[in-house]
């Protein structure tokens, strides 16, 4: 099977001229070729956290992989010469061949910018799941301390092993919910909550 498009051909890489068009994931590495008068962009976010795609150069290798092959992806769309100038600037090239980037250097800083939101989305969402677990851990504070007015000790002890194998005595695993509510707090205040 052979490339739609020669890997070494020089394609635009770009950024939202509005970064909060809510469309493409904050930092996602975004390519862009004009085809047939229309242009074709295509962009990797890295939504469910891969391993191999934490640096932009990995989420414009997948980015312009797809382009290349114009693999069928939700991750792309297709605009007039308008609308492209309209939503995107364009801040350098890629070429898929040798994975070779250039920034315009009047647009490095633009794309620094864009590059370090990825960061920032990443921190939003590990303050949102920081958020759950809070959430998480005061509730089942609540109920342990409700439920130690309800049932003598005995009961309850029997009740944690069920969900909580590790605990020895009602008085313990109260320790450690406040405990886990404790950390869970610290480390969203570290955070600096975006949400």
């Amino acid at each position: 099977m052979s490339y739609k498009i020669h890997p070494s051909t020089l394609l635009k890489v770009v950024i939202p001229s509005n970064q909060d068009n809510g469309q493409v994931d904050a930092g996602s590495g975004i390519v862009a070729i004009e085809d047939n008068g229309k242009y074709c962009v295509y962009y990797e976010g890295n939504r469910f956290g891969a391993e191999n795609l934490q640096s932009v150069d990995g989420r414009l290798m997948i980015a312009a992989s797809r382009l290349l092959w114009k693999s069928p992806t939700v991750a792309s769309h297709t605009l007039s010469k308008v609308e492209f100038e309209l939503q995107y600037i364009t801040v350098g090239t890629f070429r898929y061949e040798d994975y070779q980037l250039e920034i315009i250097p009047d647009f490095r800083s633009a794309w620094n910018r864009w590059v370090e939101s990825y960061f920032d989305k990443k921190s939003r969402n590990e303050a949102i799941a920081l958020k759950n677990s809070l959430f998480i851990y005061q509730k089942a504070a609540e109920e342990l301390n409700k439920a130690s007015s309800d049932l003598d000790n005995e009961k309850l002890i029997r009740i944690l092993s069920d969900g909580y194998p590790f605990a020895d005595s009602f008085d313990e695993e109260l320790v450690k919910v406040q405990k886990w509510t404790e950390t869970t707090m610290n480390n969203l205040n570290r955070l600096q909550v975006f949400c």
